[in-house]
């Protein structure tokens, strides 16, 4: 779990990069809307945090716990994206379904499950706000008028939706088959270690010499 944890801090902060160069070069010939300093202050929260998650390893707090803080906040960060950039017009929506796999990967059917109706439930909230105009939009963007448009935008808000919850579900289970694997896995390391010991025994017990060779006659065991 400390490795799978190491390595998401190390991801979001080069995913975060990514995203940041790119934009850069995307909107080298200027746009309306420069979504560079929304994701600049992002990538800056993400290597501060960063460096707060490695502290937090050296303390005593469990690597599951570890894991949902991150990815909640992770949540967190992405909603405030999306809301800086367009709500239910963001391309950054996406990141949603990043965190869901990256959960799929640290925790279980449960954990995925939770993170999955955070994110869902964030998104609803942040879209039904700005489309009833009860919270305005984020700075650069007209307000939403009843219309052909509107309509449009409520059908991209709930493919949105069903897209979150159905890979929410869906790497649920992949948790799952996941999580079972890796029991098996080492209950199968456990047993062939104990009958590996038990023969190590029986030979080491025999009275008369016993050596094993293998195909090229190179001495294998002997006791």
């Amino acid at each position: 779990m400390r490795r799978k944890l190491q390595w998401l801090v190390v991801s979001r902060v080069a995913i975060t990069g990514l995203l940041l160069a790119g934009l850069q070069m995307a909107e080298r010939e200027s746009t309306l809307r420069s979504f560079v300093p929304v994701l600049l202050a992002l990538c800056a929260a993400s290597v501060g945090l960063s460096v707060v998650y490695y502290l937090a390893f050296r303390a005593r707090v469990s690597y599951r716990s570890q894991a949902y803080l991150q990815l909640s906040i992770d949540i967190v960060l992405v909603t405030w994206l999306v809301y800086r950039t367009g709500d239910v017009e963001s391309p950054f929506l996406a990141l949603y379904l990043v965190i869901i796999f990256a959960a799929s990967a640290l925790l279980g059917r449960r954990g995925v499950s939770l993170l999955g109706i955070m994110s869902g439930v964030l998104y609803i909230s942040t879209s039904l706000l700005t489309m009833s105009a009860a919270v305005p939009r984020a700075k650069g963007w007209l307000p939403y008028e009843p219309g052909g448009e509107f309509v449009w935008t409520q059908f991209m808000f709930s493919l949105n939706l069903i897209a979150i919850f159905g890979v929410a579900v869906l790497s649920g289970q992949l948790a799952e088959r996941l999580s079972r694997s890796e029991r098996q896995l080492a209950t199968a390391t456990r047993d062939l270690a104990d009958y590996r010991l038990f023969n190590d025994r029986i030979i080491e017990s025999m009275r008369s010499g016993l050596v094993t060779t293998d195909l090229g006659c190179h001495i294998v065991t002997f006791n």
